[in-house]
């Protein structure tokens, strides 16, 4: 599944248009709050479920505004308005948060430290340019930020003082690798059987400030072999596919064994597996899409489940189930917000509906219907099933903050 997901990224990055872009203007400055001035700290009279202390925050998005939860006060404070609500990227210790925002004719990427409370402006562009934000990923180490448009790759450090471009090439996807150097590679799918084409690789080091192009073959039949060619060179690929490499006791979303991602699919066959698909732990007939999964630390896994009524195309009814220890299935969250979009391919990897406490004991989850006119914040103590709602209002998008 990973390795299909993989080949969506890139079949979405060749639709973006070669243009000749020039170079980003210098930033007048670095640092600046953006919070909405129209928007004011407000408190929600809310309790956490009973045993359960929760600790940290919440941020979210809410008509296009970005604000931040907190649960020792219990108050909601404004970050920033005009906010992409699906461009959000947590940094891998979930301290600062990236952001894109759309304001008065200009794309802005900014950081948000929850430390201070204070936005970092990362970059900044014209909107009637062709540059479009494809990607913005962390550097493992938590001082990068990789900003992917259609013309100019940049990165930039959390604060604001060095901007390197790593690559001007509308087709280039960039990773970083765990060392934080970065792989850039230009490759595309050459036919509907997986099979790859690389067209180049280079191996950008953010320290020299150079790229080295790496000798290999140009054609690989899927993307397995070609991440193993570049893992024989050298490279850990280990941040790449996650934190944690896979073990016997992980499991996985299997897609239906004709499903691509390229077609709707209004009623098939879903399935949680092992990691390498040889036990069926939980089976969804006349299912559209199982997404969003996550295994907590004892084994359990959480994850979303999104069907069609009667296999007909309309708006999904979409749930949070939740698979024990002992493989028994039961519900975490009914009427879980679905998106802007009827199509779920467009809107089930798209935006966080729900997350889990860095220690494991709860989960926050948004319910909502597709007009966003009715919706809720909840928080669910996953001890005891009791749960609570933090936020009686609509919104999209969440990440747990520390």
């Amino acid at each position: 599944m990973r390795l299909r997901l993989i080949a969506i990224v890139f079949v979405l990055l060749l639709v973006a248009c070669n243009s000749e872009d020039k170079p980003v203007a210098e930033l007048e400055s670095s640092t600046r709050n953006t919070a909405p001035t129209h928007s004011q700290t407000t408190t929600n009279d809310v309790s956490t479920p009973a045993e359960l202390t929760a600790s940290g925050a919440i941020v979210y998005i809410q008509d296009g505004n970005l604000l931040i939860w907190d649960f020792a006060t219990k108050t909601s404070t404004p970050i920033a308005d005009q906010v992409e609500p699906e461009q959000l990227f947590l940094s891998p210790d979930a301290t600062m948060l990236a952001y894109h925002r759309r304001e008065r004719g200009l794309s802005e990427v900014y950081m948000f430290n929850k430390a201070t409370m204070i936005s970092t402006l990362l970059d900044s562009f014209e909107t009637f340019t062709n540059r479009q934000i494809w990607q913005v990923s962390w550097s493992p180490d938590n001082q990068w930020v990789l900003i992917g448009s259609n013309g100019i790759d940049l990165i930039v450090k959390v604060d604001g003082t060095d901007r390197q471009e790593v690559g001007r090439d509308s087709r280039i996807q960039n990773q970083w690798l765990a060392d934080n150097t970065i792989l850039s590679i230009v490759a595309y799918s050459s036919n509907f059987d997986g099979s790859l084409v690389v067209e180049k690789i280079g191996h950008y080091d953010p320290t020299t400030q150079t790229t080295t192009p790496l000798e290999l073959g140009s054609e690989y039949p899927d993307y397995s072999t070609f991440y193993q060619a570049i893992a024989d060179l050298g490279y850990d690929l280990s941040w790449r596919l996650g934190d944690a490499p896979p073990t016997d006791d992980s499991l996985t979303i299997t897609w239906p064994a004709d499903y691509d991602g390229s077609r709707l699919v209004m009623c098939a066959t879903w399935q949680v597996t092992s990691f390498d698909q040889s036990t069926v732990y939980y089976e969804a007939s006349d299912t559209a899409q199982l997404s969003a999964n996550y295994q907590l630390g004892n084994g359990e896994f959480l994850f979303l489940e999104w069907r069609y009524p009667n296999c007909q195309f309309g708006v999904p009814k979409v749930r949070m189930l939740r698979l024990n220890a002992d493989g028994e299935v039961s519900t975490l969250g009914e009427d879980i917000y679905p998106g802007e979009s009827q199509d779920v391919r467009r809107v089930a990897w798209i935006g966080n509906r729900f997350v889990v406490s860095p220690d494991e004991q709860a989960v926050v989850w948004i319910s909502g219907n597709i007009q966003q006119t009715e919706g809720a914040l909840h928080l669910t103590n996953l001890a005891t099933g009791d749960s609570t709602v933090l936020i009686a209002e609509p919104i999209a998008n969440i990440f747990w903050m520390p």
